[in-house]
């Protein structure tokens, strides 16, 4: 890395802070029409209680709702002008805002955003009226059964902490939500002390960096509210030489055509230096068509569908196996899912295999980065784990170095002794007793 004009390069990476405390990290593209500007701060459902449970997602709809100046309309019908489509989402540890539009309306959309994420007016009137879209949107989380199981999921793993509160919040908590809460809240995290700006596309760093330190000036204290409670892992190496299973169950009876399974268990977070190996595992046994449970579970007819993901924090992740089948192969399923996880277990992993799903996971990965927008949230998430920048160079090359030794050290942790919980939603009997023995 070196220093330009104030600024770190890294490849074609550059970090800045400006006076106001913003960091700043720009990835200019050569010839690309457009230009993506996004403001990622530290903020989010982890950072939350039980009592202001879904305040940042909450908060995310009231910065659309104007200034002092700029009403809801007037918002909309200027992103609509500069040609942009704009966004924002929650996620655990991060709150996301984006735009992205012709590279030409750059400096107009940092404007808007600078306006509009600085003087949100945070009316009353609003509030008031946006509380019923939020709980609108709360109650209808249950009609997209593989959003509500996969949410109930991480709740379900992670319960008693704070990542184990709703992403959203709950209806409650919101019905009782105050709007002096909702400022003060705002006035902890959402400093530019607290905030990363990102702007990938055509564009000129030091010209961007010279607009963004004239529009995103003015930093609200303290610089961060309180960080998140880290959970410590909770898996160990089993002394037994066999699958050794143990879980804990949640099932929801709901009229639907088919039931929804969620089997999942703590993985290594990115901080920890397995979680590349993590990543890699999870093609082996079920990202892709050619994995184990694809082969073993999908191409022989027992569910409809059945792979793997991760949905990772710096501390910890969760490794989630997801199905969706009939009811009446639940049975079999499981059966069949104890034995391919111990079969999967037992698979000796040497490097012409390791190659071949880190192919895979390479070409994935760099698919949906090219996606402006998901870059910036990925390159926002690295940045907030590590205070620097994680390019796609730096993640990959850090994917090839991983050995065949630690992949089969972490097979060996998470699957010789099975911590899992089970969810279930859908046609199921609430009384269903999960069968913990492999198929024969």
């Amino acid at each position: 890395m070196k220093i330009v004009s104030q600024m770190i390069q890294k490849n074609n990476y550059y970090l800045s802070k400006l006076k106001s405390g913003a960091n700043v990290l720009i990835h200019p593209i050569d010839g690309s029409k457009t230009t993506t500007i996004a403001v990622a701060y530290g903020a989010g459902s982890r950072y939350e209680t039980r009592e202001n449970n879904g305040i940042s997602h909450f908060l995310e709809h009231m910065f659309f709702k104007g200034t002092e100046f700029l009403t809801c309309d007037d918002v909309n019908k200027t992103f609509a002008k500069l040609g942009a489509v704009t966004n924002a989402f929650t996620y655990y540890n991060v709150t996301y805002y984006y735009a992205k539009g012709p590279s030409v309306n750059l400096d107009a959309m940092i404007s808007l955003w600078a306006d509009l994420l600085q003087h949100a007016a945070l009316r009353e009137e609003d509030f008031l009226k946006e509380k019923q879209v939020v709980i609108e949107e709360l109650e209808s989380v249950k009609d997209n059964p593989t959003h509500y199981i996969n949410t109930k999921t991480i709740e379900f793993l992670f319960e008693e902490t704070n990542w184990g509160l709703p992403l959203g919040g709950t209806i409650e908590a919101i019905k009782r939500m105050k709007l002096e809460e909702m400022k003060t809240y705002r006035q902890q995290h959402y400093s530019l002390l607290n905030a990363l700006i990102l702007v990938i596309g055509e564009c000129q760093p030091d010209e961007v960096l010279s607009r963004l330190e004239d529009e995103f000036n003015e930093s609200h204290s303290p610089a961060n509210g309180p960080g998140f409670e880290k959970i410590m892992p909770r898996w160990k190496k089993s002394t037994k030489e066999k699958l050794n299973i143990s879980i804990k169950k949640f099932i929801e009876t709901k009229n639907l055509p088919a039931t929804y399974v969620n089997v999942a268990l703590e993985a290594p977070g990115t901080l920890d230096t397995l979680y590349y190996a993590l990543e890699l595992l999870n093609v082996g046994l079920g990202e892709a068509r050619t994995s184990k449970l694809y082969q073993d579970i999908v191409r022989t007819g027992l569910a409809l569908r059945c792979n793997s993901n991760i949905v990772s924090q710096p501390d910890v992740s969760a490794w989630l196996i997801t199905a969706r089948l009939s009811k009446d192969k639940l049975e079999p399923y499981f059966r069949k899912l104890w034995n391919s996880l111990d079969e999967f277990r037992k698979q000796r992993i040497n490097d012409e295999l390791k190659e071949k799903w880190f192919k895979q996971l390479k070409g994935t990965f760099l698919v949906d980065m090219e996606r402006p927008t998901e870059l910036a949230f990925w390159l926002a998430l690295r940045y907030w784990e590590t205070g620097e920048i994680v390019t796609l160079e730096d993640h990959l090359n850090r994917l090839a170095r991983v050995s065949v030794l630690e992949m089969e050290d972490l097979k060996n942790q998470l699957f010789s002794d099975l911590q899992a919980h089970v969810l279930m939603l859908g046609d199921v009997d609430p009384h269903f007793d999960v069968p913990l023995v492999r198929e024969k």
